[in-house]
Order: C-alpha cells, then sequence, then structure tokens
C-alpha cells in the first residue's frame, strides 16, 4: 500500500444549526462513511473559537478518496450532514505529508 490521503474538510455550520444538532447528523453520516472502502479513520475537530470545524479523513489512496466524496455527495444518509454546513464557507483539501524526520538536522 501507499502513502495514505489525507482529506480535510474545514466547514462553518448553516446559520440556525446548533452544535447539538450537527452532531446528530454528523454521527448519521460517520455510519455511512464506515462503510466506504479504503476508509482508514476519520476525526471530527471543533467547534474552534470562531466555529470552525474540521473533519479529518484519511484513504488509502486518491482514488478510495475521489469515490467517497462521490458517493457521500449522494448518499441521502449525508444529506443531512452538507444541509448544515455553510456552503460558502467551506474548503475541502488533499494535503501532501512531510515527513519531518527525514529534514531533521543531523
Amino acid at each position: 500500500m501507499g502513502q495514505a490521503i489525507v482529506e480535510v474538510f474545514v466547514f462553518k455550520l448553516r446559520e440556525g444549526v446548533s452544535e447539538e444538532q450537527f452532531v446528530q447528523v454528523a454521527a448519521q453520516s460517520a455510519e455511512y462513511v464506515a462503510g466506504l472502502s479504503g476508509l482508514i479513520d476519520r476525526e471530527l475537530l471543533g467547534p474552534a473559537e470562531d466555529g470552525t470545524w474540521v473533519d479529518i479523513v484519511h484513504w488509502e489512496s486518491m482514488e478510495a478518496a475521489t469515490k467517497a466524496v462521490e458517493a457521500v455527495m449522494s448518499s441521502p444518509d449525508c444529506q443531512p450532514f452538507l444541509s448544515a454546513t455553510d456552503e460558502g464557507q467551506t474548503q475541502m483539501l488533499h494535503p501532501g505529508t512531510v515527513d519531518l524526520a527525514k529534514t531533521a538536522p543531523a
């Protein structure tokens, strides 16, 4: 297996959506995502002081990540999660990883 793909979804909640409501729909989507092929793990962080949430997912490959995004976008189980986010304040990233052990001075 190659290097895992890190997916970072940064977002804020839509106006009128409470943290409690969001946590409930996040749990519903987590059940669906847990069954997707190529998932390694998922961690939901938030809210930060400014109301930002971060959903971090590790996938076995970029192909698995891409297929998962397509599946999530069309899944009725994930629509409440997606609808709770403010579309104008979302960002999806697939950053590379840096091996600091290889770059640290000897």
